[in-house]
């Protein structure tokens, strides 16, 4: 597995390296033929578009929040793919395996050097190309490489997170578009701001709630009652105002 996950990572980043033009942006994805060359795929793929995506919403001022947006849609339409690399990291902190995300940032480095070297008018085409088709679904793991998708997939399935991580997840997604929702495309919404905030609230909530009180805060989820007038939110609603501030 190691050996085949470098391997992937390796040859992405001599391959891009070796000619840093405008070309390799054009090449189509290389699909994948084992799950470790998938984890290596996939872990490029979300660091390069989490690099472009600031790339894109500093040179498109006027439209950064509408990329971050869509840039959250894009993660939620690969949730699972997304998840299954959590899970992959959680159970894999092998030395080697772990140099992987050099290799990847080598590898992202060279893409945005492609990416930066371009007339200015190229470079918004590529951003409108990248994240203007998030909702038709063409930017898709499972839409560009399926077989990436595939062999994470199955990986999950396999090897799914516990219920607890889960809802960890779930919860930081959610108050992720919670959050879209009551801006939209007007923001301010930058990713780099909005997710460290999610997270400070559901650790505060954590730290600070038994799992008692969290069971109904769960409950009256499901029944889209409002969590705020439950005692115990109130009771910590102090702290969790500290998130926005940090």
């Amino acid at each position: 597995m190691t050996r085949d996950v470098m391997r992937c990572a390796r040859l992405l980043a001599c391959a891009l390296l070796c000619s840093t033009s405008p070309a390799a942006l054009a090449q189509d994805p290389v699909d994948v033929s084992s799950l470790g060359q998938a984890i290596g795929s996939a872990e490029g793929l979300f660091a390069f578009r989490a690099e472009l995506r600031r790339d894109c919403g500093t040179l498109l001022p006027e439209r950064k929040a509408a990329i971050n947006g869509l840039a959250f849609f894009w993660h939620r339409r690969n949730q699972v793919e997304e998840r299954a690399l959590h899970a992959f990291w959680k159970s894999n902190n092998n030395p080697e395996l772990i140099k992987l995300k050099n290799v990847v940032r080598a590898t992202t480095q060279a893409l945005l050097g492609a990416f930066r070297i371009l007339p200015k008018e190229q470079q918004a085409a590529y951003c409108d190309s990248m994240f203007g088709l998030v909702h038709t679904g063409e930017r898709d793991i499972a839409r560009e490489t399926p077989n990436v998708s595939r062999f994470l997939r199955q990986y999950l399935e396999a090897n799914p997170l516990p219920q607890v991580e889960i809802e960890r997840l779930d919860y930081v997604q959610g108050c992720m578009g919670q959050w879209w929702n009551r801006v939209g495309p007007v923001g301010p919404y930058d990713l780099d701001d909005v997710k460290p905030v999610c997270e400070c609230l559901l650790e505060t909530t954590e730290r600070n709630t038994s799992e008692e009180e969290r069971e109904l805060s769960r409950q009256a989820a499901k029944r889209d009652e409002s969590l705020v007038q439950l005692p115990h939110m109130q009771r910590i609603a102090p702290l969790l105002q500290k998130c926005a501030t940090k």
